[in-house]
């Protein structure tokens, strides 16, 4: 698989993603609360942010060996 492709087309969403977001959130002056409309629209952006970051960890952890530790004894017996 074109490796190289797959993370530039995650990556492209990603940045999307984030921009709108601060696009919703720039215009705000202060600290004070987020309206609920702000708010729910930031929010239901980020499931498309959140799902391409991690299409982009499994494709950086592809090459990655991992062990298993071993098992570990019961902390006490029954």
């Amino acid at each position: 698989m074109d490796w190289t492709r797959a993370i530039d087309r995650n990556r492209a969403v990603l940045l999307a993603v984030v921009s709108a977001i601060l696009a919703l959130l720039g215009g705000r002056e202060g600290d004070g609360p987020v309206a609920r409309r702000v708010r729910s629209a930031a929010l239901a952006l980020l499931r498309p942010a959140e799902a391409a970051v991690r299409r982009l960890i499994v494709i950086a952890a592809r090459g990655l060996a991992a062990t298993p530790r071993p098992a570990r004894a019961p902390a006490f017996a029954c």
